[in-house]
């Protein structure tokens, strides 16, 4: 059974498909499904995305009612795969419409060329990617600012430190270092910026955390 299929079957077999009876806990459940399936099925899944559906089903998990601020890495995973989704849909529509562009001197009856809308509607694709990249970025920005400083006041650092790097490991990829999080995937020069300045921001926000606990500690 092809692995993407086995992925269906299995969520199914654990009865998470109906989002009404289930609760923002089950989305640790779909993500060890996602984990375990498909550390099983490498050698046919690198590079695929599970099914959209699915990975829909699991942020909503995470988002609603209350955002799981403990998944935060898992949902960065999910909305990464969600980008790739789009990206592979924008790329489709280009070759599309670079097709139909290709066959319009044509007088083969044979050829079905694209309607005026539905060129319009690929093209409004294309022209709206790099907005759509910038919201994506953001979001991933405000997320790992918001988790690390989270972590950073929580009782242990252990967990902070594991998730600096894990976030921020992009900047040790000169060096050989694998990069630790789907997101760093492909990043533009200026993309991997932003995550510097994600990095400055934390900075500060522990050197001024570290001042005020220093400040109430002498009284």
């Amino acid at each position: 059974m092809d692995p993407m299929q086995q992925l269906i079957a299995k969520v199914r077999e654990e009865n998470l498909t109906n989002l009404e009876e289930k609760g923002p806990e089950d989305a640790k459940s779909i993500i060890e499904i996602l984990d375990t399936v498909l550390s099983k099925n490498k050698e046919h899944s690198h590079g695929q995305a599970p099914p959209l559906d699915i990975i829909i089903y699991a942020l909503n998990n995470i988002l609603h009612p209350t955002f799981l601020p403990d998944f935060m890495s898992d949902f960065l995973h999910l909305f990464t795969m969600i980008e790739f989704y789009r990206i592979w849909i924008t790329e489709k529509a280009a070759l599309a419409i670079e097709m139909n562009t290709f066959y319009k001197g044509t007088s083969d009856a044979n050829i079905i060329l694209l309607a005026q809308e539905e060129e319009d509607f690929l093209r409004s694709l294309i022209d709206s990617q790099e907005v759509y990249r910038e919201i994506f970025m953001t979001i991933v920005e405000k997320c790992c600012t918001l988790d690390l400083k989270r972590l950073w006041l929580a009782n242990s650092n252990v967990d902070f430190w594991v998730r600096w790097n894990e976030y921020l490991s992009i900047f040790n990829s000169s060096n050989g270092a694998l990069p630790s999080h789907s997101f760093h995937h492909k990043l533009s020069v200026d993309e991997i910026d932003q995550l510097r300045g994600v990095g400055l921001q934390v900075r500060d926000f522990m050197d001024t955390t570290v001042d005020a606990a220093q400040r109430l500690r002498k009284g």
